[in-house]
């Protein structure tokens, strides 16, 4: 298998809650040069800088400053977030629906139901 690979399994079997993915993420950012910045602190911004913030132990934002950075350019951001990686399983999760067997699970957060109104969820 290719390290990339071997690099994003590793992820996906450690990162199990938000708080597992932060600190992952937080680890591959320190060991690619980025400098930790206190969220209630006042940063002193270096051109070519490589920096990221924790917050509350769940969220990470990490950027980096071109080194060719003036007054007059803009900026780009590109953000995601992290939430439970799946569908949590339901206390009592076995279902059937004719010779098929089914898990059942909870909806986290808002679930995307846009054309899917005649589909069965559970």
């Amino acid at each position: 298998m290719n390290q990339t690979l071997e690099g994003l399994f590793d992820y996906l079997e450690g990162g199990v809650s938000p708080f597992h993915a932060a600190l992952l993420a937080e680890k591959e950012l320190a060991r690619a040069g980025y400098e930790e910045l206190g969220l209630a602190e006042s940063w002193l911004l270096e051109r070519g800088g490589k920096y990221y913030v924790r917050a509350y132990d769940s969220s990470l934002f990490a950027f980096r400053v071109n080194p060719a950075f003036g007054r007059l350019q803009g900026f780009r951001i590109a953000a995601a977030h992290t939430d439970w990686p799946c569908m949590r399983i339901k206390t009592a999760p076995d279902m059937s629906q004719g010779v098929y067997k089914k898990l059942n699970v909870e909806i986290y957060g808002s679930p995307i139901l846009e054309g899917t109104e005649k589909l069965p969820l559970f």
